[in-house]
């Protein structure tokens, strides 16, 4: 694993495990999904496009990790979550359909 994989695997893990924000202000699902894209979105920011090709390589590996089944738990917070107005404007600030396999075009999407 190059540097920048480790560099870049390490950042997730702490993300992962720091106590953010959303812990304290929202329920316990959504939490655990700001804090899980957030550290994707922050990833998938990542990708500069220059990068060795093992290192791209890695990265994408680790964003997929990161990634994976967040577009479906978006919708089905953004579903089971509706009338709270604090909760939706906190979903809201979220991307439906990033994921690199995302299928989000079959799913009902809730907007």
């Amino acid at each position: 694993m190059s540097g920048r994989s480790l560099t870049i695997l390490l950042s997730f893990m702490f993300i992962l495990t720091s106590n953010s924000y959303a812990q304290e202000h929202y329920p316990k699902d959504v939490s655990q999904f700001i804090d899980k894209r957030d550290t994707c979105d922050h990833l998938r920011g990542e990708v500069a496009g220059e990068a060795e090709i093992d290192g791209q390589r890695n990265i994408y590996q680790v964003i997929e990790l990161a990634c994976t089944g967040t577009d479906k738990q978006l919708i089905k917070l953004k579903k089971k979550y509706q009338r709270n107005a604090v909760v939706m404007s906190a979903l809201n600030q979220y991307e439906v359909c990033i994921e690199l396999s995302s299928q989000c075009g079959e799913l009902d999407v809730f907007e």
